[in-house]
């Protein structure tokens, strides 16, 4: 699926210009409490539009980790949140196993391309955020059931 972003009387093009080139799978690396102020859907759905697909932070605010579940993003929290130090804007990161420790419950190894530095996560979900998560948000979970249903 192709997504073109419409330009408009208020937009930067060359912001858009990068966006559309961007590999669409980002992570938002965020501080304490991240997503504070923040709980509504929306301050989810443009992160999720514009491709991110997890978000790395030392802690969440309650609501908006429940807004991030329930859209399919990823809320990770830092094992050591001192390695929050360790990442510089621009940096790649990779998150090994993500699938795999998502369903076990185990810690997820994130790789940074600069250096190679590695770290532990963690994404503490109760069975039922694990559920929606794993099958991409509340929307595609509903959506899987409603066909089981049917046939």
């Amino acid at each position: 699926m192709s997504r073109s972003i419409k330009k408009g009387p208020y937009v930067d093009a060359k912001l858009l210009k990068k966006v559309e080139t961007l590999n669409r799978e980002g992570i938002i690396v965020g501080g304490e409490h991240y997503g504070q102020g923040s709980s509504r859907e929306a301050a989810v759905l443009s992160p999720l539009h514009l491709g991110v697909r997890a978000v790395l932070a030392k802690s969440f605010a309650r609501i908006h980790r429940a807004n991030l579940v329930n859209w399919g993003l990823v809320p990770l929290e830092f094992v050591d949140p001192a390695d929050y130090e360790g990442i510089e804007r621009g940096d790649v990161l990779r998150l090994e196993g993500l699938r795999s420790a998502l369903e076990a419950g185990a810690p997820i190894g994130v790789t940074c391309a600069r250096g190679g530095a590695v770290f532990r996560a963690r994404c503490a979900l109760t069975p039922r955020e694990r559920d929606i998560l794993l099958s991409g948000g509340v929307l595609a979970r509903t959506a899987a059931a409603a066909v089981t249903f049917t046939r």
